[in-house]
């Protein structure tokens, strides 16, 4: 019987261990971007693209992360965390030695939100970093 039991708990952590590879590998987080897709109205449909964007970059996968923040801030313009969505994907842009398109979604970002904490970042960001100290499009 112990034996049995042992058994029955070492089976049971490796599910444990191995649910997560299950649940978030590629196929089953396109599912989840189909159903978003398909369904944009749905009220999960942004707290799982939100997740998506975290799951992506906490699993090292950032490429994919940057494109889940960047469809949550242009599928939902009106979203309150839509400031937050474009400041990850400016800075998984940095992190992936994309400058110039980062460069591009901190300006659109001080832009957009100018009375915001984050926008203030952005032009923040851009004048220290980046030396940027017009956001006017006229003159880049």
């Amino acid at each position: 019987m112990e034996g049995k039991r042992m058994w029955f708990f070492i089976g049971l952590l490796g599910f444990i261990l191995i649910s997560p590879l299950i649940a978030f590998n590629n196929a089953s987080m396109g599912c989840y971007q189909r159903r978003i897709d398909k369904y944009p109205d749905e009220p999960s449909s942004k707290d799982w693209q939100w997740r998506m964007g975290t799951i992506y970059y906490n699993t090292l996968r950032t490429e994919k992360a940057g494109e889940s923040f960047e469809k949550f801030y242009t599928k939902w313009p009106e979203e309150p965390r839509r400031p937050k969505a474009m400041v990850e994907h400016a800075r998984i842009l940095e992190e992936l030695g994309m400058k110039a398109e980062a460069i591009e979604v901190w300006k659109k970002l001080g832009r957009e939100y100018p009375d915001h904490n984050l926008g203030q970042l952005a032009v923040a960001k851009l004048n220290n970093d980046y030396k940027i100290y017009t956001l006017d499009p006229l003159h880049p």
